[in-house]
């Protein structure tokens, strides 16, 4: 530890003022709109509008924003996005039909067994006991606990 301290004598010279004019505020400007959005935009409201549900409003939108970051690396975006957005809208439709199918089969086949997934998670002895309830005595009875991942 140092023991033996010296003393500064500081001296401050006097204060210096100098006038701060702020700057003029700038014009006020709405935000310009990108050609490119809106073309993006307009196209997107069009089909939108024959869309009701909501997931399929979502997979359209994800197509649109999809058909336009590939359209804006183009030499010619407003060229290019009409383009691209048909075919990512039309991929969109059909992806989600054939889920619409998925979850109708599903639907069909947990029906055939009387409850299916649910009936069985409230069966007797726990989550795992798909053949306590909902299965009939004709049934395969399932040999996993978890006998929808099978």
């Amino acid at each position: 530890m140092k023991t033996n301290y010296s003393r500064m004598h500081v001296r401050f010279l006097p204060e210096t003022r100098f006038p701060v004019q702020p700057a003029p505020p700038a014009p006020f400007a709405a935000p310009r709109e990108d050609p490119l959005e809106g073309l993006k935009r307009r196209l997107l409201q069009g089909r939108l509008e024959a869309v009701r549900d909501e997931d399929g409003q979502g997979r359209l939108r994800r197509a649109a924003h999809e058909a336009a970051a590939l359209a804006w690396v183009t030499p010619y975006p407003l060229l290019v996005f009409p383009g691209l957005f048909d075919e990512r809208a039309e991929r969109a439709a059909a992806q989600a039909r054939r889920q619409a199918r998925v979850r109708r089969r599903s639907r069909e086949l947990l029906a055939g067994y009387g409850g299916g997934v649910r009936a069985g998670l409230r069966g007797k002895g726990g989550a795992g006991n798909a053949g306590s309830k909902g299965l009939g005595p004709g049934s395969p009875q399932p040999t996993r606990s978890c006998w929808w991942r099978t």
